[in-house]
């Protein structure tokens, strides 16, 4: 039996698993704290010229000030380049564990960049293989594994921003393994925005690209100042009001979109029968183009944003955590009211202790109101509103089918907010963040969201009452639930 028949013969009988999965591993030095079986050799030198490096050119600062004030929070560029696996240069077996493992580096840079992310249009790992992305400061990503391929075809798989201006792929495989991955990189994407949840101290850069790097820095040193929202937001986890919000916060995710270039928010709702059913619903790709040219089968989310002690609100200890998936699916929309409903692909793990959260169609929603958001790219902020909502829009809305909030009474919201809920007095979700007007810098601009009534009649509803079990006079109102509460109680039931 031939090679290709052999491979043919494995690849086919690795189990479907529809889901892609990752493991974000904070830093490792040596062998501990990896996820897979053979962790990486990270600790020799990355810069040395024993790893084939591709040095990719920066994109202009033209190219960059075309998208620096676009809607939602776009943070960095996608740039075209093709890279691919070369099984001829695999190393010679290295020693590891008393068994020989072959292994294979390359290097990806591009001078200047504040964090960088690999697209791959072709994506296939065999099964007993693993690989791994890590940057400078030694942060992991991986092991992936033949449970992030498809049984049939290769297919596309992107990786989260790690920050810094170079990453090492790192393929590892075991003498048994016959086959050769097929991993072709098609996008390299060049963070030219600080985003808070990358900021640690990067080691000073001492090589042939320094003078490259400075460069670089002067260019996009203006915008590299501005590294969180603006100071007029109200961090939820670290003020007294956010305290009555804590499991709707939960509820409250990033999406990560648009080939790793932009950030918007989404929110996790619960459904008429209470099955635990993974619905997110955003804005809509009318607004911003949140999801238009994302391929949604490998977009991200990350839950638990956010900031998860203050210490006196001293920032040197706040410490931020979040929680990564991947895989969306699309189920409904409309530019009536410009929502997304989609579906998150992966099944989210019980320690995300995530939240599904209420809505409602009441026609006059009761304030005070509530806004939960990621602004810029930023920890998760709360909003406050105590006026009342009015039916309003613009032209590209003009049924009126959105809310407008005025002024805020307290906080706002900037891009990478849009997608976001708007919650009521009885934490019940009436709306999504179309945009708007307001910021730090225009506290008096207003705020349009789409409104949920609408959004349920324009699509919400197949999916959030797929049986028609809600009464259908007068407005439906369904409570928020922990999704760990609703998985118990469906295992008892199974018991």
């Amino acid at each position: 039996m031939g090679m290709l028949s052999r491979c043919t013969m494995i690849y086919l009988s690795h189990t479907v698993i529809a889901v892609l999965l990752l493991y974000y591993i904070h830093p490792i030095y040596g062998h501990s704290g990896y996820a897979g079986r053979y962790p990486p050799l990270i600790n020799t030198n990355n810069n040395s010229s024993s790893i084939k490096t591709h040095d990719i050119p920066p994109p202009s600062s033209v190219d960059i000030d075309s998208f620096y004030d676009s809607k939602p929070f776009q943070f960095a560029k996608s740039i075209p380049v093709s890279i691919s696996f070369p099984a001829e240069e695999l190393s010679p077996p290295f020693t590891f564990a008393d068994k020989s493992h072959h292994r294979w580096k390359i290097k990806v840079f591009s001078a200047g960049a504040l964090s960088l992310s690999l697209i791959f249009d072709t994506w296939w790992i065999p099964e007993g293989a693993e690989v791994y992305v890590y940057n400078s400061q030694q942060i992991v990503l991986g092991a992936f594994t033949a449970a992030t391929s498809s049984s049939q075809h290769a297919h596309a798989f992107k990786t989260s921003p790690l920050q810094g201006d170079y990453l090492v792929i790192e393929y590892v495989s075991p003498p048994h393994v016959k086959c050769s991955p097929k991993i072709h990189i098609s996008r390299i994407v060049y963070g030219y925005k600080h985003v808070p949840f990358l900021e640690t101290s990067l080691p000073q850069q001492q090589d042939s690209h320094s003078s490259e790097i400075s460069r670089n820095q002067r260019i996009f040193s203006k915008k590299k100042r501005h590294q969180h929202s603006g100071r007029c937001n109200v961090d939820l986890s670290c003020d007294i009001a956010g305290i009555d919000w804590s499991n709707e916060a939960r509820s409250v995710a990033v999406l990560l979109t648009d080939e790793n270039q932009m950030y918007c928010t989404g929110v996790l709702l619960n459904n008429v029968l209470h099955d635990g059913r993974q619905l997110l619903l955003t804005v809509s790709v009318k607004a911003y183009h949140c999801t238009k040219s994302s391929h949604l089968a490998t977009d991200i989310v990350m839950f638990n944003h956010q900031r998860r002690t203050c210490n006196g609100y001293s920032k040197n200890k706040l410490t931020p955590y979040s929680d990564t998936l991947h895989g969306l699916k699309w189920l409904a929309g409309s530019p009536i009211s410009d929502f997304a409903l989609l579906e998150i692909q992966e099944p989210i793990p019980s320690k995300y202790n995530v939240y599904l959260a209420g809505w409602s169609t009441i026609e006059a929603p009761v304030p005070p109101f509530v806004g939960i958001h990621h602004p810029s790219g930023d920890y998760k902020k709360l909003s406050i509103y105590d006026g009342h909502l009015i039916p309003a829009c613009w032209s590209e809305c003009p049924l009126k089918g959105h809310w407008k909030v005025e002024r805020w009474t307290r906080g706002t919201t900037e891009p990478g907010s849009s997608g976001s809920p708007l919650f009521d007095a009885n934490h019940r979700v009436v709306g999504q963040l179309h945009g708007g007007r307001s910021s730090c810098r225009n506290i008096r601009g207003q705020d349009v969201y789409g409104s949920f009534n609408t959004s349920w009649r324009s699509g919400l509803e197949a999916f959030l009452d797929p049986k028609n079990q809600a009464i259908t006079t007068g407005a439906i109102q369904i409570d928020g639930v922990y999704l760990n509460r609703i998985k118990s109680k469906i295992q008892r039931d199974s018991t």
